[in-house]
């Protein structure tokens, strides 16, 4: 089972979101959540062989680029993380509206978005947080002038609204187990996910 993949642009948030689906029309979903700075793609095209490993089982996925990266509209500059957090929660409650039981699957930046998002959302199946980013630290410009500090410190305080640390105690019970995977433990993580996915059913949308 391959399912059909299709590109589309749609409005998520107030934003025009590009989104990758791979529909096999069956009762489960992964949605995944790139990376600060990545895109739909996932690093080294790691969601695009993950998404279609899961189709060949009978799991749709969905990828999607955040506002401000990939093909989606805006500026990176101008969005926050809680951008990152309202529209992984918006596409994660539209396909449990749609009666489909959903699992997130965030790297980086966006495993960190994943467990924000997850804390608001009930009926999650499962959540994947691969190398999530849970460090608040304000940013502040290296004394030393060094921009390569200066720019992972921005890139661990983009989320200071939102962050795990502050919403995690938040999550559904159900939820708290996480997985904090290293790359080569990821095929193991979507083995658990598809595992999980297969054997929650679906909850009535409140």
């Amino acid at each position: 089972m391959t399912g059909v993949e299709r590109l589309e642009a749609r409005q998520v948030c107030g934003h025009r979101i590009a989104i990758a689906m791979h529909d096999v029309a069956g009762p489960s979903v992964v949605i995944f959540c790139h990376g600060f700075r990545g895109e739909r793609t996932g690093p080294n095209r790691t969601f695009v062989r993950a998404a279609r490993a899961l189709a060949a089982v009978g799991i749709s996925s969905l990828r999607f680029d955040q506002y401000g990266s990939g093909d989606s509209d805006g500026d990176f500059l101008d969005s926050s993380f809680t951008d990152w957090v309202e529209t992984c929660q918006a596409l994660a409650v539209e396909q449990i509206k749609a009666g489909r039981r959903v699992a997130l699957f965030g790297q980086s930046m966006g495993g960190s978005a994943a467990l924000c998002a997850a804390a608001d959302l009930q009926q999650l199946a499962a959540v994947v947080a691969w190398v999530a980013d849970a460090n608040v630290d304000p940013f502040l410009p290296s004394p030393t002038g060094s921009s390569k500090k200066a720019a992972s410190s921005f890139a661990t305080s983009f989320g200071k609204r939102r962050t795990p640390r502050i919403l995690l105690a938040g999550m559904p019970g159900s939820l708290r187990r996480v997985s904090s995977s290293s790359a080569p433990r990821t095929s193991t993580s979507l083995r658990r996910t598809a595992k999980r996915l297969s054997n929650t059913r679906s909850r009535p949308t409140q």
